[in-house]
């Protein structure tokens, strides 16, 4: 008799954290919108919820994924936990149009992992490159542009008379910048200089180094306003480092915002970019409400 008490105890205790664990993907009775991936090595996408299923793609750490429907619980690398069904990140679809796969859920989370300071020179290069400006906050109008195939330019807009070159990044916090100014005449001042980059935190960095001498000790911010079409290529690589959604959804000038409404605004809800808290959070579940009961329902049928 104690010996079944025992087993029943078991019982009820492993459904309870099943159940608890299943829960932490729900908020207000709702399934939470964005999750983020929290594994280091990356997280596979699998057309079924199974570790025998077809391997759509891989996420890679800290990346926020669109949550579409809570599937069936499995136990895998001592974790219980459902699968989690996505929407497959837009730079994926193969035709286009909006893919879905499936993640396990041991290994995302509601809260997005802590930025980590680059430890390497390939993180360094991530880093740089994962805004397509970085403005001064002495000097706003003065902008750095780091390009991931290696290209370097610097200077203030309005001026029309940038320093343009390549880099890369010699180490975990230096960059080597060959670079030239163009004026008004040739190129001149070819330079080869060497920046560090410290100290250095998920949104800003400073540096300390003869190339920009009138701007050492000021603080570089990322961001996004300047350059929509390169925003539109960034969703490959949003939040990663970067707090993607304040930066889409929020506009420094009307003109911006209505190039935005325009021509972006439906792409990146199709996408998946959260607009929780802002004023098009309505256009949001307009478009993903429907969408998501209907991918639940198939979700339940699995199970």
């Amino acid at each position: 008799m104690k010996k079944k008490i025992f087993l029943l105890l078991l019982l009820c205790n492993a459904l309870a954290l099943a159940f608890a664990d299943k829960s932490r993907f729900y908020k207000n009775g709702k399934v939470i919108d964005t999750m983020y991936v929290d594994s280091e090595d990356g997280l596979k996408v699998r057309d079924y919820p199974s570790l025998k299923s077809k391997r759509i793609c891989g996420l890679p750490h800290r990346l926020p994924v669109k949550v579409v429907a809570v599937g069936k619980e499995e136990t895998i690398d001592g974790i219980s936990a459902p699968w989690i069904e996505i929407l497959v990140p837009s730079y994926e679809w193969k035709s286009g149009e909006p893919e879905y796969g499936w993640v396990f859920g041991g290994y995302v989370s509601s809260i997005q992992p802590k930025f980590k300071i680059p430890s390497n020179k390939a993180e360094l290069l991530k880093y740089l490159t994962s805004f397509p400006y970085w403005n001064c906050g002495d000097c706003p109008a003065f902008n750095l542009h780091f390009s991931a195939d290696g290209k370097f330019w610097c200077g203030a807009f309005e001026k029309g008379e940038p320093t343009v070159g390549t880099f890369k990044a010699s180490d975990k916090d230096t960059v080597i910048i060959n670079s030239a100014f163009m004026g008004n005449e040739v190129e001149v001042n070819y330079t080869v200089e060497e920046l560090n980059i410290c100290p250095l935190t998920e949104y800003s960095f400073k540096f300390e180094g003869p190339f920009f001498s009138y701007h050492t000790g000021s603080t570089f911010y990322g961001n996004y306003n300047h350059d929509y079409p390169y925003i539109e290529n960034l969703h490959k690589e949003k939040c990663i480092y970067n707090n993607f959604k304040n930066s889409v959804y929020h506009f420094e000038y009307p003109y911006q915002k209505e190039y935005f409404e325009a021509e972006l605004l439906n792409k990146f809800i199709k996408a998946g970019v959260s607009a929780a808290g802002t004023e098009y959070e309505k256009n949001y579940h307009d478009y993903w409400d429907p969408i998501m009961k209907e991918h639940q329902k198939k979700a339940d049928a699995m199970e």
